[in-house]
């Protein structure tokens, strides 16, 4: 029997890295103590929850914000307006 059809692991995964990011897998792979690429790609990827945070709301809170800051900013200008108009 073929060694790759008996194989538990079957799908191959191939991604590319930059030479800075190459230094550092080693340098954990080191730090983990693993040899083997595979095994450390393949704890990596299972073992890491990868957290996604949503920004929409911020970027509307901070939208609000900006132009809150702009009518007050214009405020000063509006009074003095208002104020040589009285006179």
């Amino acid at each position: 029997m073929d060694k790759k059809e008996n194989r538990q692991r079957n799908i191959q995964k191939k991604f590319f890295v930059s030479e800075l990011e190459n230094k550092i897998i080693e340098k954990n792979m080191r730090e983990a103590n693993l040899r083997n690429f595979s095994t450390y790609a393949r704890k990596s990827c299972l073992d890491k929850k990868i957290y996604t945070v949503d920004f929409s709301s911020l970027k509307e809170i901070m939208s609000t914000i900006t132009q809150a800051n702009l009518e007050v900013n214009r405020t000063p200008n509006l009074i003095n307006i208002h104020a040589q108009h009285q006179q």
